[in-house]
């Protein structure tokens, strides 16, 4: 399946601790947090990708390439300007195949990609997210789900109150993608995915670990002092 990653942001939030380069290619253990997603899907056949690029884009295009030194074919998705995170879907799509993952370039996610997929294929959704359960859904917004798993609501952040959360991985349908306008700024997580549930059949991938994403300083510093490559892909 083909991947799409968002690696566009200008990462204002890790200035001071991460300069001169995208949030994304923030060195963790010697390698850049976005090698260690790429190695993610390699390791689950996941070898057609396309990577969003913006702030200092140049920097990722100079280290991936086309991909050949990881085995994968990589493209990129150039902005001229910020788009968010659904702007720059919209800004691929020339490039996309009728069914693609999305990944956030910022966040680590311990998933079986070849579970995911499996599952996605054996549904009849337009969308999948994938979820996890929280104790305090503050931080990321909570996402509601029916028995069946079906995706019913986008809250948006409540404090104190768990439940589930957007873990930043998606598998989406094309015509989806068409409902962007293009060349708009837009948010995926604030003004798409809330429109989606009431037109579209939106899934939830429910996974027990925690993500981890490098958004801000407190986020990266904990990932970068407890990081260990040995335990971060699980099972194959």
């Amino acid at each position: 399946m083909q991947a799409v990653i968002l690696a566009g942001g200008m990462g204002t939030r890790l200035r001071g601790i991460v300069n001169d380069i995208p949030k994304t290619m923030a060195i963790i253990k010697g390698k850049p947090f976005l090698e260690y997603i790429i190695c993610q899907l390699v390791r689950f056949q996941v070898k057609d990708i396309i990577i969003c690029v913006g702030y200092l884009g140049n920097v990722i295009e100079e280290y991936f390439g086309n991909g050949f030194k990881w085995g994968v074919s990589i493209r990129y998705a150039r902005e001229k300007k910020l788009l968010g995170t659904a702007g720059s879907l919209a800004n691929t799509l020339g490039m996309l195949n009728k069914e693609f993952l999305v990944i956030n370039g910022d966040t680590y996610v311990p998933i079986n990609f070849r579970d995911l997929i499996e599952s996605w294929g054996n549904d009849s959704a337009d969308a999948m997210i994938v979820l996890c359960y929280v104790r305090d859904c503050e931080d990321y917004g909570q996402v509601k789900i029916n028995e069946q798993k079906r995706v019913t609501n986008f809250i948006g952040r409540v404090s104190c109150q768990e439940g589930y959360v957007n873990a930043g991985v998606y598998i989406f349908k094309k015509e989806i993608i068409k409902m962007i306008p293009q060349g708009n700024v837009v948010s995926l997580e604030k003004e798409i995915l809330p429109l989606m549930v009431d037109k579209f059949f939106v899934r939830a991938f429910v996974i027990a670990k925690m993500f981890v994403d490098i958004g801000n300083p407190e986020r990266y510093i904990f990932f970068k002092k407890n990081f260990c490559e040995c335990k971060l892909y699980g099972k194959k």
